[in-house]
């Protein structure tokens, strides 16, 4: 995917008297909420406004794949781009953005995409959307709000791939369908499970298919701020 873009925070500045509290302001509050677009409320259901005061984040990326354990074990110092990868028990590294190692950099996107996918898609261009409400889910059947998301044809590791959220009226993603650049049927169907929060951040760290023949899961997962 392309660079990480900067994001800028603002701060509502609230009057001090207490007896100001008009129908005026309320009609602003009410606007400015539904001024936030899906992806930035389901981003911020998922603790978004705690991700500016993080600083390094570990966790190792786990594969089952019908029964065959996959890992990789991940150091992401956030303010400095750097990540490291742990291989054969020794921490190698490079800088994300400024000419970063190929397989380290790859590697890293793809994980990191399936820890933080609603935070990913605030950081990332190069992608269309679209949101279809009360749509039946592909996993539990069920009435779920679809998101869908279509990487453009340029640029990132894997363009033309498409993935569709299905998110409740909390904004939590229960599942996701992936499906390869081209294809019409998904290659993968997963449940979003076993959801943790570390630091104000809440993640799922379970996502399995059906009939548990593949499974991504996260552990050893630490936020320090």
């Amino acid at each position: 995917m392309k660079a990480f873009c900067y994001l800028l925070f603002f701060s509502l500045l609230l009057s001090c008297n207490k007896n100001t509290n008009t129908s005026e302001e309320k009609n602003h509050t009410s606007q400015e909420e539904a001024e936030l677009t899906y992806i930035e409320k389901l981003a911020n259901a998922n603790g978004f406004e705690n991700w500016n005061d993080v600083k390094e984040i570990e966790f190792t990326f786990n594969v089952n794949n019908q029964g065959k354990e996959f890992k990789r074990e991940w150091r992401w110092q956030v303010k400095d781009d750097m990540v490291y990868m742990k291989v054969e028990g020794e921490e190698v590294g490079t800088n994300i953005n400024n000419n970063p190692d190929q397989q380290i950099h790859q590697a890293f996107i793809n994980d990191s995409y399936w820890l933080l996918f609603p935070f990913q898609l605030m950081w990332t261009d190069g992608y269309d959307h679209e949101i279809n409400e009360k749509t039946i889910s592909p996993f539990h059947e069920k009435e779920l709000t679809e998101l869908v998301i279509n990487f453009k044809e340029e640029g990132g590791y894997t363009p033309g791939d498409t993935y569709k959220l299905y998110f409740n009226d909390d904004f939590k993603i229960e599942e996701w369908s992936f499906f390869p650049s081209g294809s019409e049927e998904p290659r993968i169907i997963n449940v979003w499970d076993n959801y943790k929060t570390y630091e104000g951040i809440k993640i799922s760290t379970d996502r399995r298919n059906q009939d548990g023949s593949f499974r991504i899961y996260f552990t050893d997962i630490a936020i320090k701020k």
